[in-house]
Order: structure tokens, then C-alpha cells, then sequence
């Protein structure tokens, strides 16, 4: 892990944020967040009060800024103003047109301001692929595309063809939580339990760090070996119900039913049984009742991605991944179906610890390659992440060069807007200076004397007036919001593990 934290990845964020605020209010006041969430949520502002009918009925519309590290102009949520839903759309049509290039200057700016020797660095284009984690950006390393699944309710399997390992399942919730990927109810809760005694006996138990790692990813194994044996039964029974129906068992007709019973055959009364899993009770019913097993949402998940891509849990099977700590990954291999749509057992006896890679199929595809290490190959797919999560969109995007993103709309479901985006991919060079200097430097300064951070760092982009049609009781004026800037950085070590101390 030493070897690797050297070696940030980052990329810096920029752009400006909408506020319409009350007369007078025309003096933002800085803010500095920090979040392991680079949709940072503790960065969330009231741009404005929106109302249909009446202003006393004006509910605040949140905003937020890309980026792990954030240092922005905002107003506080006493100073933004009320405006109606039709004027309310006409800010946001207007602040789209007028500010999808905007951002760019900030960017740019602050770049050739940081260091002349971050100059003339040879680009390189990276490709985007359609999906939603880092370690999935296939196309960025030049890897296989996974199959769609025979199911459309089905998840597809994350990664197939990694060099050495086939086909895996990749996941940044960590082993020791409950409730995600297989990992839910008594048997979760115990096992996290057990994760945790390990880490705080570890020394007591004569183990070193990786000792300790090789017996939480073991713990993990035992908690899937001891599973298999109960969605088997569950299985089993789905099976036989077909065929008392007259009916052939296939995938599909297996799928149906996981589906049907996930979704709908349950009785509320019994799906709240099944969620809250208070007493020892749970572990018979579910035995007796079957496939019912599946109301949860935890193995229903699991077993309707089985069915539903047959065709590689039926061949080599899937390995599924689980950090347990910064850098450091338990593998458990192989989940493996057999001919009757039923796991088999014996194929599930690997826990591999991989550490030292920044996504656990770092070492395998760089092990392949003939000019990637893993800092390119953990560089390439996080880029592309960071480029696709801000503008959903496929493509390229290019280190040391400006990539335009997108300008503020919602995002996904949140319901909250997005600021203008812009953004740079960092070479390693530059990385290290974001990491190690430009960031402990503002979270220092932003510290000791806040004016004084706002005037070196932020005053040089000053906010702007954005002029917007607006709709009065006397007719059409013209209205005024502000423009106000941002720049941050997104930190893929911050992202993919948040604080590490409480790893430890």
C-alpha cells in the first residue's frame, strides 16, 4: 500500500453555480468541503426559493459542485430570494446557453497559474464506456465488454475475460457492511461482527497486517459457503415447482419465478418479517417456506444475476471482490452453477487477498499489457469515470488537456442542480502537487483566515451577472441572478475509500 498511495489520481473541476438571491445580497462568502463523495453532498446549497402559487409556499432548490475537495462562492440560504416556477425556468434555460463554456476559463486559468513545468505535456485520449463504476470502464484499457444479461431485471456481471480471472463481480461497499451484494440479515451482521473482532485482536492473535487481511477475506468465504446450502433449498423447491406444473426447468422459467417472488408474491406481513430478521425463528422459516427466501432483496439480487447471464456462472463460474481496506481487496471464488440451476458447493473454496491495487483487476490487466502499469491502467478508468459521471455520456476524454462536460442540470434523481463543469485529468507530476500541496494549502489557509483564502484562491474568477427574462405582474423585465465560481478536485483514493482510518 505504501507503494501505491504515492501516486494520486486526479482530476481538477471547475465552473460556476447559479444563485438568484434578495436586493442587496451581492457579497458571496466562501466555502471549503471535503466529501468522499465527489457528488458532494456536503457542498449542497438553496440556489433559490421556487413556488407555484404563492411565495409563502417557496421551497428551496439545491445545488451542489462536483469534486472529493471543494472550494466555492455561495450565499447562504437566508440571503437566496424567491422566484415563481415560470421564472424559475427561465434562469435555468438561460444560465445553460450562457455558461456551457464559461467554466473553461476557470479551469484553464488556475492550471497555467499552478506551474509552468505541467506545460506541454504530451496528451493522450482516453475512451468512455457507457457504465456506472470505474473499474468497469472496459474501453479505457482495451478490455471485453460484458454480455448483457438474459434477463432485463438481471444485473449484468461487472467484468468478464480479466487475464487470469475470468469473469468478477466488483463492488466498492466493503465486506464488514451489511446489507449489499449477498451480504444481508443475521448471518451479515454476525459476519461483520467477526470482521471487526479481527481487526481490533488482530495483534493479540499474533497476526501481522497480512494475516489479518488473509482471515477477514476467509470470514467472507464462510459467509457465502454458509449461504449457498439455503438459496440452494430455495432453488431446489422453485425447480420442483415447475415441474409438478408440467413445465420444462430453464433459466428462464427459473428467473420468472425468482422474479415473481422478489417482487410481488410476498405478503407485506412477511416481507417485513424477512427484512427485519429478529429472532433465530427466520432461519427455519425460510428452509420450510422455500423460495420465499428470496423476498429479501439481498439474495433475490444475487440469485436473478446467476440465472440471468446462465452462460457464465454455468461455465467457469464468477468471483466476487469486496475491499477490506485502502488498496487491499478480498476475492471469493467461484460462485458457480450447475446444470440444475443450483450452486455448486465444493466449486466455492478461494478467498485471495489482493492488495496494493487501486481496483482489484489493476494488476491483472497491467500483468497482461505490455506498456501499462497499474497507476496507467487504475489512471485510464478513472478518468473515464470521472468525465462519464459528470455527462453520462460515451466518447473520449484526454489527460493534461481541457475536457468541456456539461452545464448544470439535474442530477439523476437527486433533485438537485449541477453547476457548470469543466474539467483536466492530472498526469502523475500534477496529481502529486493537487495532493500533497495544493489542497493541504487551502484547507490550511481556508482555515486560519478565510477572507485571505477567498482573495488567493477564488477572487480571480469574480462571480458574474446572468441577465434572465422575467415574468411580473406588470409584464415581461428583465431579471438578474448570479454566476458564482468553483474550483475543486476529484480524488480517486478519496472516492473509491473515503477516510482509511476507519478501515483500521
Amino acid at each position: 500500500m505504501s507503494k501505491y498511495r504515492p501516486e494520486p489520481i486526479i482530476s481538477l473541476v471547475g465552473g460556476y453555480q447559479r444563485f438568484f438571491t434578495k436586493a442587496g445580497r451581492d457579497t458571496p462568502h466562501t466555502l471549503l468541503s471535503s466529501s468522499g463523495n465527489p457528488s458532494n453532498l456536503k457542498s449542497s446549497q438553496i440556489l433559490y426559493k421556487q413556488y407555484t402559487d404563492k411565495v409563502s409556499d417557496a421551497v428551496g432548490i439545491k445545488g451542489f459542485y462536483t469534486g472529493n475537495f471543494v472550494a466555492a462562492q455561495v450565499y447562504g440560504p437566508e440571503e437566496v430570494g424567491a422566484l415563481s416556477k415560470r421564472n424559475a425556468d427561465s434562469l435555468e434555460q438561460v444560465f445553460f446557453n450562457q455558461y456551457r463554456n464559461k467554466a473553461s476559463g476557470i479551469v484553464s486559468k488556475y492550471m497555467a497559474d499552478l506551474s509552468p513545468r505541467f506545460e506541454g505535456v504530451m496528451r493522450e485520449a482516453i475512451r468512455i464506456s457507457k457504465v456506472d463504476t470505474g473499474e468497469e470502464q472496459h474501453r479505457a484499457i482495451g478490455a471485453k465488454a460484458s454480455p448483457k444479461p438474459q434477463h432485463g431485471k438481471a444485473e449484468k456481471v461487472d467484468l468478464v475475460g480479466v487475464p487470469k480471472l475470468g469473469s468478477i463481480q466488483v463492488t466498492t461497499r466493503r465486506l464488514d457492511r451489511n446489507s449489499h451484494h449477498g451480504i444481508y440479515g443475521l448471518f451479515g451482521k454476525k459476519l461483520v461482527e467477526d470482521i471487526q473482532y479481527i481487526r481490533q485482536n488482530y495483534k493479540s492473535m499474533k497476526m501481522n497486517k497480512k494475516q489479518r487481511n488473509q482471515a477477514i477475506a476467509d470470514k467472507g468465504l464462510q459467509y457465502f459457503q454458509g449461504r449457498l446450502p439455503t438459496w440452494n433449498t430455495a432453488l431446489k423447491k422453485i425447480r420442483n415447482d415447475i415441474i409438478k406444473a408440467g413445465k420444462t426447468p430453464t433459466a428462464g422459467t427459473m428467473r420468472k419465478e425468482v422474479f415473481g417472488i422478489k417482487s410481488d408474491k410476498i405478503s407485506p406481513d412477511e416481507r417485513n418479517l424477512m427484512k427485519n430478521e429478529l429472532d433465530a425463528r427466520y432461519f427455519a422459516e425460510l428452509v420450510n417456506s422455500g423460495p420465499s427466501i428470496f423476498a429479501h432483496r439481498g439474495a433475490a439480487e444475487v440469485v436473478l444475476q446467476s440465472l440471468g447471464n446462465i452462460s457464465i456462472y454455468n461455465t467457469d463460474g464468477v468471483a466476487y471482490s469486496y475491499p477490506i481496506n485502502p488498496y487491499t481487496y478480498a476475492v471469493i471464488s467461484q460462485f458457480l452453477m450447475t446444470d440444475v440451476f443450483e450452486y455448486n458447493q465444493s466449486a466455492l473454496k478461494h478467498a485471495e487477498v489482493v492488495d496494493s491495487s487501486f481496483d482489484v483487476t489493476d494488476s491483472y490487466f497491467a500483468q497482461a499489457s505490455d506498456n501499462l502499469t497499474k497507476h496507467d491502467v487504475a489512471m485510464k478508468r478513472n478518468f473515464a469515470h470521472n468525465q462519464h459521471m459528470i455527462t453520462k455520456q460515451t466518447g473520449s476524454t484526454e489527460t493534461m488537456s481541457l475536457n468541456a462536460a456539461l452545464t448544470g442540470g439535474l442530477y439523476k434523481d437527486t433533485g438537485r442542480l449541477q453547476g457548470s463543469v469543466d474539467l483536466q485529468h492530472a498526469d502523475r507530476e500534477l496529481a502529486k502537487f493537487i495532493k500533497k500541496g495544493l489542497i493541504p494549502a487551502a484547507q490550511k489557509k481556508a482555515t486560519k483566515e478565510a477572507k485571505k483564502f477567498r482573495n488567493q484562491f477564488l477572487d480571480k474568477f469574480p462571480q458574474k451577472q446572468i441577465y434572465f427574462p422575467k415574468t411580473t405582474i406588470r409584464g415581461k423585465e428583465m431579471g438578474f441572478a448570479w454566476a458564482t465560481p468553483y474550483i475543486g478536485a476529484i480524488d480517486a483514493e478519496k472516492t473509491k475509500f473515503g477516510g482509511s482510518a476507519d478501515f483500521e
